[in-house]
């Protein structure tokens, strides 16, 4: 595969394909270099096309506290229903040390 801007679908996906046979070349070797470029050129393409939006403060918080609360839980512990946590969700206005 010749290095090209990603200009459509097609070619972000021959990239990723490229990307997963170069996934153990060592780095400053001229497939690791490759590697670099290619990686660098999908996430801007990536970027680009799905941004990701930089979560509410108020979410990150509660987040954050969350996990340090109830240290070891995993995100799907904390963001299930009827969990502990969520009666001191933000966004009803209350924190726990208010």
């Amino acid at each position: 595969m010749k290095i090209r801007p990603i200009k459509n679908n097609r070619d972000y996906r021959e990239a990723l394909k490229e990307i997963d046979r170069l996934m153990d070349a060592r780095p400053n070797t001229l497939e690791g270099d490759r590697l670099d470029v290619l990686v660098t050129l999908v996430e801007a393409w990536e970027e680009k096309h799905w941004p990701i939006d930089s979560p509410d403060p108020s979410r990150r918080f509660c987040l954050r506290w969350s996990i340090a609360v109830f240290p070891g839980a995993t995100w799907s512990h904390l963001s299930g229903a009827g969990h502990e946590w969520q009666k001191y969700s933000i966004t009803r206005g209350r924190l726990p040390f208010q």
